[in-house]
């Protein structure tokens, strides 16, 4: 019972620490568009039941990915939820996360104050406070479910374990890289029918998931050009034909240091229990082997889902030792190298360069808000990304450039064009110093449209003019 309270308080210390940090960039306007505000116009769209067409990024919400468990979030929207509501239910999941690490702790370690220091590890782990610092992103629903789904099979409560995966499985597309790996895991080692019958199952949604993505924004996954050597069959064919060249490929662009970034935080113990460290090697594949440098970065929310594996595997080779001395010093070593790691590579408030804590200047402050203010509610309008979050319950909202000159915008045979018809449909336009000369010159090719209203030090607010 003391164990589970200690284990309570941690998670409400960093629950505390980062949904404040969390709530506070939002406040102080450094929350955008990419991914909060895609994830906020579309929540708030269904829940008027309008179609969630997302012009953040000119795509259906769920023409990106495949967030069904995003559903659920829609009362909230009706009753007034906001981003500050996306970021908190983010932090909250990314906290509980310590819960079933902490008791798969209890199933694999002798003693509880050993899964009490294990559970602490996995807040510790660097990319599970970096994907709580990045906006908002339905992957960060995955941590806690993944580590429920391994307490589920070890305990061999199979419906809890088939629920787990089912959730999985609905929170993106993607998914089928860990629940395909966990269900294998469950077939060779605990319960055949159960695990096989998870394999053909995430294999199966996975396949309607990207048949959905093209019926709903016509091309289909949007992410095949991370794929090298010219796309998938250049990748298979480099690989038979020059190993050589896909082996320094992979080594390359700080891939290397990435992945030691991943064992250091648990002192390498992950590979004494390769069982559960190999459920995150799919993930592992795809982030070294994309040419898209944030899938190998661990400040990025493609590198979560290491920190329960790369964790849970830690204990249970912890576990795997005889002596109880012997475990007691490595549950000690997981500790002091989780904080090494925080230390160098995270970004909580004790780090080498914690996350910045910036306060904006109240004049600055009031500038925005008188602003902000004289937007009516439900006008169509275009305004800098820092600002977006701020307004984005309305039908149509875009982040400068787009739609002057679209950028990360429908299916990306629009990028660096104007989006002629969106544009004579904008009613507000607001301006502020951050816009580059490539975005002020797009806007100025239309400024004479538009008349001011509002001009403050700060910010400068345009109406469509009669």
């Amino acid at each position: 019972m003391i164990s589970g309270a200690v284990v309570g308080c941690i998670v409400a210390w960093y629950a505390l620490v980062l949904g404040t940090t969390t709530v506070g960039m939002h406040r102080d306007y450094r929350s955008y568009g990419f991914d909060l505000g895609i994830y906020d116009q579309g929540l708030w769209l269904l829940s008027r039941f309008h179609e969630p067409f997302v012009t953040v990024m000119g795509r259906n919400l769920f023409g990106d990915h495949s967030s069904i468990m995003l559903l659920p979030l829609v009362p909230f929207y009706a009753l007034g939820a906001g981003p500050n509501f996306l970021v908190i239910i983010q932090t909250l999941a990314l906290a509980a996360t310590a819960i079933p690490v902490y008791l798969i702790g209890r199933h694999f370690l002798p003693q509880p104050w050993m899964a009490v220091l294990a559970s602490t590890t996995v807040l510790l782990y660097p990319t599970l406070a970096w994907t709580n610092l990045e906006q908002f992103h339905p992957d960060a629903l995955a941590a806690p479910v993944l580590a429920g789904a391994v307490l589920a099979m070890l305990n061999d409560k199979w419906r809890w374990f088939v629920a787990c995966c089912v959730v999985l499985c609905l929170i993106k597309e993607d998914m089928v890289l860990v629940v395909a790996p966990l269900g294998v895991m469950c077939a060779l080692f605990h319960n055949r029918r159960v695990g096989w019958s998870v394999v053909a199952g995430s294999v199966a949604w996975t396949i309607l998931a990207l048949i959905s993505l093209r019926w709903l924004n016509g091309v289909g996954s949007l992410n095949s050009w991370r794929i090298p050597f010219g796309g998938f069959g250049g990748l298979l064919r480099t690989t038979f034909t020059d190993p050589l060249e896909v082996a320094r490929y992979l080594v390359s662009g700080g891939r290397g240091f990435y992945v030691v970034q991943l064992v250091v935080p648990v002192a390498g113990l992950a590979f004494l229990a390769p069982r559960f460290a190999v459920l995150g090697a799919l993930v592992l594949a795809s982030n070294l082997v994309s040419t898209f440098y944030y899938q190998h970065d661990i400040k990025y929310h493609y590198s979560l889902l290491f920190a329960p594996i790369m964790v849970i595997a830690a204990i249970a080779a912890v576990g795997k030792l005889r002596r109880s001395d012997a475990q007691a010093g490595a549950v000690v070593a997981l500790v002091v190298c989780s904080l090494y790691g925080a230390y160098l590579w995270g970004p909580l408030p004790f780090a080498r360069e914690p996350w910045p804590t910036v306060t904006i200047p109240a004049g600055e402050r009031s500038d925005v808000n008188q602003a902000l203010a004289a937007i009516p509610s439900g006008a169509n309008l275009a305004v800098p990304y820092r600002f977006l979050t701020q307004l984005s319950h309305r039908a149509e909202i875009y982040e400068i450039p787009t739609p002057f000159a679209a950028q990360n915008w429908g299916t990306f045979d629009q990028e660096g064009k104007p989006l002629t018809d969106r544009i004579a449909r904008l009613q507000y336009v607001l301006i502020d110093h951050t816009l580059t000369p490539a975005q002020q010159e797009a806007w100025a090719r239309y400024r004479d449209q538009f008349e001011v209203v509002l001009a403050n030090p700060t910010l400068t607010l345009y109406r469509r003019a009669p």
